[in-house]
């Protein structure tokens, strides 16, 4: 019958960074499995002293509270992928972690992943 065998990868645009310059994270959600993939979701979380200042994908958004969430895909099918870019700006130096989820009918638990970059004064 196959499964669905859901990836996620995150890259930031930019490390280190400035603080008050814009940047932003690429997030690739990729089906790797024989079977597609239902109600595929992705939400992301800012670290404090992180803004949003926008971001696309394959499907709308809302951000609220430091955290982005795209409405549910649907189905991703065996061997697609779709992309989503968190666009940002740091406000305060240090090492800052922006985080992902995601979450589909056909995965038991979500999926976690982080990305580190480090802000830093000019």
């Amino acid at each position: 019958e196959g499964t669905a065998q859901l990836v996620l990868e995150i890259a930031d645009l930019d490390d280190p960074v400035e603080i008050g310059k814009e940047t932003g994270y690429k997030v690739l959600v990729k089906n790797d499995g024989s079977k597609s993939a239902q109600n595929v979701s992705v939400s992301c979380e800012l670290p404090p002293g992180v803004e949003l200042i926008t971001a696309t994908g394959p499907t709308q958004h809302i951000a609220e509270n430091g955290v982005v969430v795209f409405k549910s895909l649907g189905d991703l099918a065996p061997g697609d992928s779709v992309q989503y870019q968190v666009i940002v700006r740091g406000t305060v130096e240090g090492n800052q972690r922006f985080r992902a989820r995601l979450a589909s009918d056909s995965i038991r638990d979500p999926l976690l992943f982080e990305e580190l970059t480090r802000f830093y004064k000019d």
